[in-house]
């Protein structure tokens, strides 16, 4: 559960935007599953989506958690070895959820934005961390998990760029 699934794991959301970006990238009509998701998503940005950000997929709920960290299994699926390099340079990592509420979650059901914590760090903001400064990465990725309030927030961030 160190690399896949567990708590922070628990559910993959890939967008289908991000799909036939892809298909252009490689010149191929990708199916969706084809990067290991339980979720394809229509309509939102897993990229924009912010950390501790909490989305009603049928009856259940579910918290973004962090992006993925592409390894040599996609790779092997993509039969490609350098696709993890250019998957994570794409910028579009898709989003890991945790079960924030267990529920049903069937194929077609609407997904809502139910919650949205007051900070702005983004799956695409850890994403860029993860490449250049994973220490600082994973202080701001438990710092999300700390519920700081938005004033908390912005005094936090301030006293950063001093």
């Amino acid at each position: 559960t160190k690399a896949h699934g567990g708590e922070f794991k628990a559910v993959y959301a890939y967008p289908a935007e991000d799909y036939e970006w892809w298909g252009r990238q490689l010149g191929e009509n990708l199916e969706p599953g084809r990067f290991g998701e339980n979720l394809t998503t229509a309509g939102l940005s897993a990229t924009g989506a912010v950390i501790g950000e909490r989305w009603r997929v049928g009856s259940a709920v579910l918290e973004v958690t962090q992006p993925r960290e592409p390894c040599w299994k996609l790779g092997v699926r993509m039969e490609d070895a350098d696709f993890p390099r250019r998957f994570r340079e794409a910028g579009r990592p898709g989003a890991y959820f945790s079960v924030h509420t267990a529920g049903t979650v069937t194929a077609g059901d609407a997904i809502e934005i139910v919650h949205i914590p007051p900070h702005p760090i983004t799956i695409a903001l850890i994403n860029r961390l993860n490449a250049t400064d994973r220490e600082l990465s994973k202080r701001l990725q438990l710092l999300c998990r700390q519920n700081l309030s938005p004033a908390e927030w912005k005094e936090l961030l301030a006293s950063a760029i001093r």
